[in-house]
């Protein structure tokens, strides 16, 4: 039995912590495997672990959503909306996956598609199609379920899951939705005209975002550059039938852990 792992790259105590969990899984009869890309052998894996923050815990993410596996966060960053584990709990978390004990909480993912081509690129928490120089707007048509809505002179904009609502599109005052909520969230960065609202759509109503002329844009998904797109291209941003699976220990109401990582007051009970 294999369990794989993501570390990050450069923080400081990921080597350690990995060298750590291979001694845990030995004497569990398991053994570690350290994954270099999303499609890098994560079949026949018990699971995916990430060993940093939510960076490269989306991009163990990824790994786990392509093999189907669950996928557990051991958090060394700040933040850690995603990588939920302490790296205190990380040998209670190693038995919980192979015992097969752990909570599985399914979050949405989305599929991105290029016009023309036929590759779909997976996101979890956003893609963004926006400019590539300042000084300079992007000119899209935005169209929902295949149906034209708007044109938007603007930095770019932002098809966001409900997990991804509290990133990028957060700093560009969307709203902030729980990942219960089955809901894709489309906001424009900066716009340039009156209509600067941002929409909250059902998973049946796929984005389609165009360049119109002017300077080509940036796909980015999940902080990412994947594509450039000139005028005349776009691409379509829809909710995938499949979940990617968050492995847990605990699981503390969603508020909650908004609360704790804006150390927001806690108010008094009126009662």
């Amino acid at each position: 039995m294999e369990v794989g792992f993501v570390l990050h790259p450069t923080r400081p105590g990921a080597r350690e912590l990995y060298e750590r969990a291979s001694d845990v899984l030995r004497r569990y009869g398991a053994r570690a495997r350290e994954l270099g890309g999303e499609r890098d052998g994560s079949r026949g894996l018990r699971g995916v672990v990430s060993l940093g923050g939510d960076g490269t815990m989306l991009r163990a993410m990824a790994a786990a959503w392509h093999a189907d596996l669950p996928v557990l966060g051991v958090n060394l960053g700040q933040l850690g909306y995603l990588a939920e584990v302490d790296p205190a709990a990380l040998e209670r978390a190693l038995a919980a996956l192979l015992e097969g004990t752990v909570r599985i909480e399914e979050r949405l993912a989305l599929e991105v598609t290029v016009c023309g081509e036929h590759e779909r690129i997976v996101g979890f928490n956003e893609v963004v199609v926006e400019r590539q120089s300042s000084g300079h707007l992007i000119r899209t048509t935005v169209s929902i379920a295949g149906r034209p809505f708007l044109r938007y002179a603007a930095d770019g904009v932002i098809v966001a899951t409900p997990t991804g609502s509290t990133a990028y599109a957060f700093s560009a005052r969307g709203p902030v939705v729980s990942p219960h909520v089955d809901a894709l969230v489309l906001t424009p960065l900066a716009p340039h005209q009156l209509f600067d609202r941002s929409l909250v759509l059902s998973l049946d109503e796929p984005v389609g975002i165009g360049i119109l002329e002017g300077p080509p844009a940036s796909v980015m998904v999940d902080g990412v550059a994947r594509r450039v797109l000139c005028p005349g291209e776009g691409v379509e941003v829809a909710a995938s039938a499949r979940r990617v699976r968050l492995a847990q220990l605990e699981a503390p109401p969603f508020h909650e852990v908004l609360r704790a990582k804006f150390s927001l007051e806690v108010p008094e009970s009126p009662c």
